[in-house]
C-alpha cells in the first residue's frame, strides 16, 4: 500500500512539474483571414523573488517576439514594424516564486512504527516558480479587443527559453491560418 501511495504521489509530482495551462478566447465574428500584418508593443514584464534579474524587460520581449513572428509567419500573416499593421499584439508577462505546503493529518498515509509515532502529523511541501503570459490582439485606433490567451507554466526544471516558446506556440495553436484553402 505505501510503494502504491508512493507511486501516486511522485507520478503526480512529475505531471504538475511540467503543468502549463492555456486558456484562448476569440471574439465571435472576428474573421482573421482579412488581415495581413501585425506588430507587436512592448509589454509589462515583472519578476519577483529574485535579487539579480537575469533578463531585462527589452531581451524578454525581443525573445517574445522572434517566437511570435515565428508562429504568425507560418500561418500566413506578416510581421511590419509599421504603425498601420491589421492588427497589434500586446501581452503582460510575470515570473515569481511560489510556496505550497498541506497538513496531511495524523500518519499522513504512513503507518505508525511506534505508540510515539501515532498522533503525529505529517506535512508536505513544495516551492516553484511560476510563469504567467496574456497575449492580446488589438485592432484599430479604438483598441478593439479581437482574441486573447491566457497562459500558465511551472517552470521550476524546465529551459525558460523552451517554455516561453512551448507556451506561444500552444497558444496560437488554433489561431486561423491567413492562406487556409477552403476544400
Amino acid at each position: 500500500m505505501l510503494k502504491i501511495t508512493a507511486f501516486i504521489l511522485l507520478s503526480l509530482f512529475s505531471m504538475m512539474s511540467y503543468a502549463q495551462s492555456v486558456k484562448v478566447k476569440t471574439i465571435k465574428e472576428t474573421d482573421f483571414k482579412q488581415f495581413e500584418t501585425f506588430t507587436m508593443n512592448v509589454g509589462d514584464f515583472a519578476i519577483s523573488g529574485e535579487d539579480d534579474r537575469k533578463i531585462s524587460n527589452q531581451e524578454f520581449h525581443e525573445k517574445l517576439k522572434t517566437f511570435v513572428i515565428n508562429d504568425l509567419e507560418s500561418k500566413g500573416y506578416q510581421f511590419t514594424e509599421d504603425s498601420t499593421a491589421d492588427f497589434v499584439i500586446d501581452y503582460v508577462a510575470s515570473v515569481f516564486n511560489l510556496d505550497q505546503s498541506e497538513n496531511l493529518g495524523p500518519l499522513g498515509g504512513t503507518p505508525a512504527t511506534g505508540p510515539n509515532t501515532v498522533d503525529q502529523s505529517r506535512y508536505w511541501s513544495k516551492n516553484y516558480r511560476e510563469g504567467l503570459l496574456v497575449l492580446e490582439i488589438y485592432r484599430g485606433a479604438k483598441n478593439n479587443l479581437l482574441w486573447t490567451s491566457e497562459s500558465k507554466m511551472d517552470l521550476s526544471d524546465i529551459n525558460p527559453d523552451r517554455a516561453l516558446s512551448a507556451i506561444v506556440v500552444k497558444s496560437f495553436k488554433k489561431f486561423p491560418r491567413r492562406n487556409s484553402k477552403k476544400k
